[in-house]
């Protein structure tokens, strides 16, 4: 696909990143490229005979009826290029005036959750919090944050992801690989149980026990494409926090479309609720509670036959009034409420840490 697509336009132009900054998408195509469309931009219901590079952004539940983006210009372009175009648009860190996340309401969901947990309803579920500023999103704002995730990136295993127009965007970082496919080869990884203290967390049996239950559902889901193997569990490094990380494989023997894969594999417990029919109930409910908007829904991009898929954690969202940013904790029966508050805490401060924020 690189080669497709080398520089169409040269983005040290002023006028072509102006542009991007103020309506365009990214997401991570390699360690060490993204891909980027801006310009006219056409939103689709499918991509059935769409031989272009093509954005994936839904909403959360999938309930959005257009959900692939189509870009006038689309460019493959490396994180060395990509900073160096930003430069004349970013300015110094930003100081923002944050508002808490609610700790009442997570309390109260977490008590709530555990009562489910007791009626055998659920086994694990995500609740989460966000922190917001009644600042408004303008490009030195976005360009500085997006700068800033290039620095990150650069040392992390993380994926990059973005999509905004001059009203509302999301953009982010994450360490959670939903899926990537190529021909009939998908791969995915079970990413949860959270410290920041390496040692800790190999130790902790919660911890394992909040990993265990995505990578069982993640094997019976992929069971369904076909023949799944798994590999070791490791520790990912990300920012300042550590993730329990387990990377899982299938050949796939049927033929099925970019959104059908999705429907399969999202929402995982990693982010959603297990088990997951249970789970989509209290996600729903809790939905009415605190709207999530993008945080956690899949993003990603297809193109001829391949394709990848990421989980937006760890970012901002933004609309005419307000950006905000937010964090969710696996919860199970062993969890300890002040522990699991605490740790949406830390993931809110790391992402407006690499934000620049």
């Amino acid at each position: 696909m690189c080669n497709s697509l080398k520089m169409k336009l040269h983005m040290t132009k002023y006028d072509s990143i102006k542009h991007f900054l103020e309506s365009g998408s990214l997401v991570s195509v390699n360690p060490n490229e993204v891909l980027l469309g801006w310009g006219e931009r056409q939103l689709l219901s499918s991509i059935e005979g769409i031989t272009e590079p093509t954005f994936y952004f839904p909403d959360f539940f999938l309930e959005d009826k257009t959900p692939f983006v189509l870009y006038s210009e689309t460019q493959i372009i490396s994180i060395n290029e990509l900073q160096d175009a930003l430069r004349d648009f970013s300015s110094s860190q930003v100081s923002l005036k944050w508002l808490h996340p609610a700790s009442e309401c997570f309390y109260q969901e977490f008590d709530r959750v555990q009562a489910l947990f007791k009626e055998k309803k659920l086994l694990k579920a995500v609740p989460y919090a966000f922190s917001k500023t009644q600042q408004n999103m303008n490009v030195v704002l976005l360009a500085n944050s997006l700068f800033n995730l290039l620095s990150m990136y650069k040392d992390h295993s993380v994926f990059l992801y973005g999509n905004w127009d001059k009203k509302e965007g999301i953009l982010g970082a994450t360490p959670e690989l939903l899926f990537q496919y190529d021909q009939n080869i998908l791969e995915t990884a079970a990413v949860a149980g959270t410290d920041t203290d390496r040692e800790r967390l190999l130790k902790s049996e919660k911890e394992k026990i909040e990993h265990q239950v995505v990578v069982d559902d993640l094997r019976h889901q992929l069971s369904k494409l076909g023949k799944v193997s798994e590999g070791k569990t490791e520790v990912l490094s990300y920012h300042s926090l550590y993730h329990l990380f387990t990377p899982i494989n299938a050949k796939i023997t049927h033929n099925l479309k970019f959104e059908q894969i999705v429907k399969i594999m999202h929402p995982t417990p990693a982010l959603g609720a297990y088990p997951r029919k249970e789970g989509m109930q209290w996600l729903k409910s809790y939905q009415t509670r605190i709207p999530r908007n993008r945080f956690g829904a899949p993003a990603g991009y297809y193109h001829r036959n391949t394709g990848k898929c990421y989980v937006a954690i760890r970012n901002m969202q933004w609309n005419n009034h307000e950006i905000m940013i937010g964090a969710g904790c696996g919860i199970v029966k062993q969890s300890q409420k002040e522990q699991e508050w605490k740790e949406i805490n830390l993931k809110i401060a790391a992402t407006k840490q690499m934000l620049a924020l």
